[in-house]
């Protein structure tokens, strides 16, 4: 019996694909269509990866910095002045529009992905005709659906950002009135301070994307004709395993990415200030010679795009293949 057949016998008697066929077709659907590579990366900097990828190379405008950026009289002793309120207030609006948007581009990004693993050669043979034959109803109202089940999976993580916001402002404000050790980098300073509604955060984005992500699966699965998450490995493993499996899978995929880029990027970004920096670089090199020392970083920032969309194809995979195989 070959593949496709085993696979849809299996799932006739109720048993499903072992979760090792599983992990197996996620990773080959995934390295074998540099399409959901994109995608991954489009979604993945729509929900705010580009800010992760970005902060190697950012650095935080210090006390002096942002008191010549806003004017002298930007944070008074009685708070901030009117002008800073009204430019902190046009931000917040620009942020929530930013996000909206966000969330739009990666649930579109995230159903074109779906569709495209489902139609691929690793995984159509594994499904019923049904689910194969892709989508039922129209994708406008469920891209605005997945969007708005994300948001609101995410709901208390914004909360949780809007406090630790609060903090870290706060903690600004005081750094810049009594600034505490000068030996010790602004950004640092203010994290300490701010680190219970940070913790705060982290907790409530990981569950908040584990929600999300579960609930996405749901939708599609029961648009595609299935019952998502049902059981494999006989009757034994339930929900509750597959899920977990799926979360582990692709948190282990992220952080390994995540990690590998963002350590190339900072190297290569530390590589470059080193020389454009350098006295005897900047009397002799002119801008051809900067334009050919910045071009490894660009290398290395286009690699790292790359790694990060294979990561986000491979993640999303995991948890398609395990909630529908």
């Amino acid at each position: 019996m070959d593949r496709a057949a085993a696979g849809l016998e299996s799932r006739r008697l109720g048993a499903g694909v072992p979760w090792r066929e599983c992990a197996a077709t996620a990773v080959a659907a995934a390295v074998g269509d540099p399409g959901l590579w994109l995608l991954g990366l489009l979604g993945f900097l729509a929900r705010g990866g580009l800010i992760v990828l970005l902060a190697p190379i950012l650095t935080l405008p210090s006390p002096v910095g942002i008191s010549t950026l806003l004017g002298a009289d930007a944070i008074r002793i009685g708070g901030l002045s009117e002008r800073t309120a009204l430019l902190l207030a046009l931000g917040v609006v620009a942020v929530a529009a930013a996000v909206v948007a966000g969330l739009l581009v990666g649930a579109w990004a995230e159903l074109a992905a779906f569709e495209r693993l489902l139609a691929g050669p690793e995984v159509e043979p594994l499904l019923g005709h049904r689910a194969a034959a892709g989508l039922a109803g129209g994708r406008g109202w469920l891209i605005v659906d997945l969007a708005a089940l994300r948001l609101v999976a995410l709901a208390p993580a914004a909360g949780a950002l809007l406090l630790a916001t609060t903090r870290l402002v706060e903690a600004t404000w005081q750094e810049f009135l009594l600034p505490g050790r000068l030996d010790v980098p602004l950004v640092l300073r203010v994290v300490v301070a701010a680190r219970d509604p940070l913790l705060l955060l982290a907790v409530l984005v990981v569950a908040g994307d584990l929600a999300a992500t579960v609930g996405t699966r749901l939708l599609l699965g029961r648009r595609v004709g299935r019952r998502p998450f049902g059981p494999a490995d006989g009757p034994k493993a339930g929900i509750a395993g597959r899920v977990l499996r799926a979360w582990l899978g692709g948190w282990s995929v992220t952080l390994a990415v995540l990690c590998v880029a963002l350590l190339s990027l900072t190297g290569a970004w530390t590589w470059l200030k080193t020389v454009l920096l350098d006295p005897g670089f900047g009397l002799g090199a002119g801008p051809l010679g900067a334009l050919l020392a910045a071009l490894p970083f660009a290398l290395v920032w286009a690699a790292a795009l790359v790694l990060v969309g294979l990561g986000s194809a491979l993640r999303s995979a995991i948890w398609s293949t395990e909630a529908l195989l």
